[in-house]
């Protein structure tokens, strides 16, 4: 989280140079918003500061960078994500990923990570965020995978990821990340 938040000041600052002395206030919008869409968060940014909007092609340049930013940290995963994905799988369970990351940028992301084989669907956002974690994910996962939602369990990092599985009526498992304080209100 971290990492990300650096690399989406970073790269606001770049299309929004105005914002160079609000680098520490982006990084804790995007924390208190992780979950959303991308374009969201940019979206509360421009109203926050009264940005102008960036055309749909300045929008995914910024993406595009933002993606990069923090594909080329390397980060590793969890030390123990292999062995219970192993182990999810031998008890049958049929695993998915839902992401608020936009869909090319997610895929991108999992290529460096040899975890994709996997996971039955990897959904992240599109049509202009239309298409997004919550019910819209969700329902597909149940359509596609012939899975009742009251047999679906949705793990996320986010309050957003408790309250879109909570609207769906799936099961939800939140982990919080003791190293914010805000985290454990949320």
């Amino acid at each position: 989280m971290k990492v990300k938040s650096e690399a989406f000041a970073k790269t606001l600052i770049e299309f929004y140079p105005v914002l160079a002395d609000k680098n520490e206030v982006i990084q804790h919008l995007y924390f208190s918003t992780r979950g959303n869409p991308r374009t969201d968060q940019l979206n509360l940014v421009q109203e926050r500061f009264r940005l102008q909007r960036l055309p749909p092609v300045s929008i995914k340049e910024w993406s595009d960078k933002f993606t990069a930013s923090y594909i080329n940290e390397n980060l590793p995963l969890f030390p123990e994500v292999d062995r219970v994905i192993q182990e999810l799988k031998n008890r049958d369970y049929k695993l998915f990923l839902c992401s608020s990351v936009p869909q090319d940028d997610l895929e991108k992301t999992l290529l460096m990570y040899p975890i994709s084989e996997h996971f039955e669907l990897v959904l992240g956002t599109r049509d202009n965020g239309k298409f997004r974690k919550g019910i819209p994910h969700l329902t597909l996962v149940s359509e596609r995978l012939h899975i009742s939602m009251a047999n679906i369990a949705f793990v996320g990092d986010s309050p957003d990821d408790v309250k879109g599985a909570n609207e769906a009526g799936v099961f939800s498992i939140g982990k919080i990340d003791l190293r914010f304080e805000e985290s454990r209100e949320q």
